[in-house]
């Protein structure tokens, strides 16, 4: 499982017509490698189980603008399960706020030092 960005790139239009639903993707980008094979053995997504869809509900405080493609913009998504709508368990994100949530219960709070 890679911890890479995935997504889909879609025309402003067509973002701003689903901001407020949710953007169907193939479970398949938490299990396929950096060189593109489809891994195994994964409970959320494999060649076993098949490869369903989950939702993207994009996270609107993330956006930012792509200087290198005019008019483009970059909104991290939160996926969530498709039938349940509970947050997807594998995703890198979703594991990051779990950790902070659980940090905050403990009265702690992460730090991040950038050069």
């Amino acid at each position: 499982m890679q911890g890479r960005l995935m997504g889909k790139r879609l025309t402003g239009r067509h973002f701003l017509g689903l901001a407020q639903k949710k953007i169907s993707i193939s479970t398949f980008v938490y299990a396929v490698t950096i060189e593109g094979i489809a891994g195994g053995g994964y409970e959320i997504s494999s060649v076993d189980t098949g490869y369903s869809d989950c939702q993207l509900c994009a996270d609107l405080n993330s956006l930012h603008l792509l200087p290198w493609s005019e008019g483009a913009v970059l909104a991290i998504s939160n996926p969530h399960n498709f039938v349940t709508s509970e947050p997807l368990f594998c995703s890198p994100r979703v594991i990051l706020m779990q950790q902070i949530e659980r940090l905050a219960n403990l009265k702690l709070k992460a730090s991040l030092l950038l050069n």
